[in-house]
């Protein structure tokens, strides 16, 4: 059930721009 929201957010992510703030979020959680 936790995997349903991540993909959410991973699309909501791709489709709206994020601050460059947020990605470097992204970038260190990978």
């Amino acid at each position: 059930m936790d995997v349903e929201p991540n993909e959410r957010v991973m699309r909501q992510i791709m489709r709206i721009p994020i601050p460059d703030a947020v990605d470097i979020e992204i970038q260190v959680k990978t």
